[in-house]
């Protein structure tokens, strides 16, 4: 599988998420400068919509890539189902 070309072809690709267990496995979706935002919904940066109900339709979680300290953060969210 090749990563998944991403919602705006300026945004430059800065990492990827791999689905690596259960419904979606071995998928990957990019991850752009910023934060990306991390759901089912399909408006989500990283739309993780494969099946699993237990990630959240909304606001699951949020991954910031911060381009000065070549780092990613990850913040979990309150989620709306």
């Amino acid at each position: 599988n090749t990563p998944d070309s991403g919602k705006d072809s300026d945004d430059p690709v800065v990492g990827w998420v791999v689905v690596v267990d259960g419904p979606g496995r071995g998928r990957s979706l990019s991850l752009g400068y910023g934060m990306n935002d991390i759901a089912r919904s399909s408006t989500a940066r990283v739309p993780l919509d494969f099946g699993d109900d237990e990630i959240a339709r909304a606001q699951h979680a949020t991954i910031t890539f911060d381009p000065r300290g070549l780092r990613f953060f990850v913040q979990r969210t309150l989620g709306k189902t």
